[in-house]
């Protein structure tokens, strides 16, 4: 219980400070950032690389308290001979209104 608590203290200490919270992994990471547009990014990497060859993936969940949006982001890769293939998954939401969203998507065709 102890140590819980203690997380939710570090979390909450980082994340109204400018700084990055990195918490080292064996084989990656995590990271706790407050980005300077009021943002706030949780971040995991994992990476293992043998001459060339290996796999790796990147999640990144990033929370925008003035408006409220949620971005998420998802990639995963093998790397072979040194040249990496994967692939990425993002989902983001917004608040936006309907309308604003239809006009952004319409706004595009209506300038071809």
């Amino acid at each position: 219980m102890n140590s819980a608590l203690f997380c939710c203290l570090l979390i909450f200490i980082f994340g109204f400070a400018n700084t990055d919270l990195v918490i080292p992994l064996l084989g990656g990471n995590i990271v706790i950032r407050n980005n300077s547009d009021g943002s706030l990014t949780f971040s995991t990497d994992q990476n293992l690389n043998l001459n060339g060859n290996g796999v790796g993936r990147n999640t990144t969940f990033t929370v925008n308290g003035k408006n409220g949006d949620v971005s998420i982001n998802d990639t995963v890769a093998v790397m072979v001979n040194g040249t990496s293939h994967g692939i990425n998954t993002s989902l983001d939401t917004s608040k936006k209104s309907p309308q604003s969203i239809l006009d952004s998507i319409f706004g595009a065709f209506k300038k071809i």
